[in-house]
């Protein structure tokens, strides 16, 4: 009788400590849900921005009239950095630095979404925010919208590698200092 009673003990503690168990897991996974739900749901949104900007917004200069494009590295760069002090440097900032910060949230979010700890990770999803520019361009091009420019990707590529890399800060920020910050990963 005594065998009986401690073997039921010892099962309805392991069924209690089970049922915690897949509580904390089932949890665990509804907050990866939302968390993901959240992150997409930015995404999304982020991109009807930056498509409306590059395709459609009348103040960024997009219109039918003439097909341009540049398609030798750092042309434009080059002449807009030689120029700057007639084009005006606000100018300068805003196109060089616009790219970049235009990109930026793209390569933080592609992170947040996909967080890993493998050191190829950010060249691959830059390699993703690259290959995105560079359709943009080429969508650019063939619809006359804007200006297609190598340079353009070239500057929205590190804007997309700045933006994986700050991911990453924060998140080694956030296991450091143990603030609950967005990018908090599973464990």
């Amino acid at each position: 009788m005594k065998k009986e009673n401690i073997r039921s003990t010892r099962i309805t503690q392991n069924t209690a400590q089970s049922d915690t168990t897949h509580e904390t897991v089932l949890s665990d996974h509804s907050r990866y849900g939302r968390r993901l739900f959240f992150l997409l749901s930015l995404l999304v949104i982020y991109l009807a921005f930056l498509s409306y900007g590059l395709f459609f917004a009348e103040s960024m200069n997009r219109s039918l009239d003439h097909v341009s494009y540049n398609i030798t590295p750092f042309r434009e760069i080059g002449r807009i950095v030689e120029h700057g002090d007639v084009l005006g440097w606000h100018f300068v900032a805003i196109n060089l630095g616009g790219n970049i910060i235009a990109f930026l949230p793209f390569g933080f979010l592609l992170s947040a979404i996909w967080p890993q700890k493998n050191p190829l990770h950010s060249l691959v999803l830059t390699l993703l925010v690259m290959t995105f520019s560079a359709v943009v361009e080429w969508l650019q091009y063939n619809t006359g919208v804007g200006v297609a420019d190598i340079d353009d990707v070239i500057l929205n590529t590190l804007g997309g590698f700045l933006g994986c890399e700050l991911e990453g800060c924060m998140r080694n920020a956030s296991s450091f200092f143990h603030w609950p910050v967005l990018t908090e990963e599973m464990g």
